[in-house]
């Protein structure tokens, strides 16, 4: 039987390796990717939510229990269990 993937090493490849020892460098690296990521890759799905924004608003009943959360550190959720239990 062949092994079709290799294990992982838990040494990073040497242009990381190299990159990160230059602070300088491996800052602009890592914010070129968090634009990427931000701006270019999600920026469909950023489309999508805000013409869908409605659909993720918060009911009354959810935004009470978050206002609870928040103020309590826990929230309630009045008659989830049935009082016949």
């Amino acid at each position: 039987m062949k092994k079709t993937s290799q294990a992982n090493s838990a040494r990073p490849p040497f242009l990381l390796r190299a990159a990160r020892s230059k602070p300088h460098l491996y800052s602009a690296i890592c914010e070129a990717r968090l634009f990427y990521s931000r701006r270019v890759a999600g920026a469909g799905m950023r489309e999508l939510f805000r013409s869908n924004q409605s659909r993720f608003a918060m009911s009354e009943f959810e935004r009470t229990q978050v206002r609870l959360l928040q103020e309590r550190g826990y929230a309630l959720i009045p008659e989830f269990f049935s009082q016949a239990m």
